[in-house]
């Protein structure tokens, strides 16, 4: 594992003040990544604004699907055999899936279009509420 496997700071951050509390092999502080060999566990953490854990993009898809309903792809295309990345978030509202989020701005790599996914969902759920 590497920290490009887990959630940025900023995006931590927002999935902290929407309540995410799973245990994390990774935590930021003022913006500085540690990781742990054992889990953090939220009970752990230091009770401070600038701390928080840091998910992998894994748990904080898993965390918004469990969570919201929410569930995300992230497609490779390519166009004029150009390649790029795109996703998709859907929602499960009243039994039926729908349509949350259109494909978005053609990202050159598989890790632009999965953070900007991340950024959508967080978005989508900041305005839920």
């Amino acid at each position: 594992m590497t920290d490009k496997d887990f959630s940025p700071y900023p995006e931590a951050l927002e999935l902290k003040q929407l309540g995410f509390q799973e245990r994390c092999f990774g935590h930021y502080w003022e913006n500085l990544f540690y990781f742990e060999t054992t889990f953090n566990h939220p009970s752990t953490m230091p009770n401070s604004p600038e701390s928080c854990l840091a998910p992998t993009y894994s748990q904080a898809f898993r965390w918004f699907r469990e969570n919201y309903e929410l569930d995300s792809e992230i497609y490779m295309n390519h166009e004029y055999g150009v390649k790029f990345y795109t996703y998709l978030i859907l929602k499960l509202e009243k039994s039926v899936v729908s349509h949350k989020s259109g494909y978005s701005v053609k990202q050159n790599t598989y890790e632009e279009a999965e953070l900007e996914c991340l950024k959508n969902i967080i978005q989508i759920v900041k305005n839920d509420k």
